[in-house]
């Protein structure tokens, strides 16, 4: 069970616009395993946690559920999100290596192939694939392509 909690606010009287928060891992009886203090790069139109921007997936293709939270509102580059892994021992790390760390969200997961694509608009008419696979050294393999959008 994760339990999301405000560390402390720009507006500490009113309890607005949050700088920080901590990350609470608890286990089914309730007992906190863990406890991340994270400090995102900005939350500057976040009047309150983020917490529907908190996605639990498994994006290392373990069998263990990791999570990304929301570092950034990203300005032009769209929400950028950081992402921890959890360990065999339980315990959650920021994803260093991870190649979509402080990136978009890796939403298009296909779990057979190890790979994730994400995609981001170019003008008004195209858009970039790209494909991140997981290769068996536990690097990522990257590849992208430009592709036009489909009429309707």
């Amino acid at each position: 069970m994760f339990i999301l909690e405000a560390g402390e606010f720009m507006n500490e009287k009113e309890k607005q616009y949050p700088v920080s928060a901590w990350i609470i891992i608890k286990d089914r009886k309730g007992k906190t395993l863990q406890e991340i203090h994270f400090e995102p790069n900005s939350w500057a139109t976040m009047i309150d946690l983020p917490c529907k921007k908190f996605v639990i997936r498994d994006f290392n293709f373990d069998g263990l559920i990791d999570f990304a939270l929301l570092w950034d509102t990203g300005g032009n580059a769209g929400e950028l999100y950081e992402y921890y892994f959890q360990d065999k021992n339980g315990i959650f790390t920021p994803a260093e290596t991870f190649p979509l760390q402080h990136g978009m969200l890796a939403e298009n997961i296909n779990i057979p192939a190890k790979t994730i694509s994400v995609q981001n608009s170019i003008g008004c008419c195209h858009y970039n694939l790209t494909t991140y696979k997981l290769k068996s050294n536990e690097s990522w393999k990257v590849s992208s392509e430009q592709r036009q959008l489909k009429k309707k």
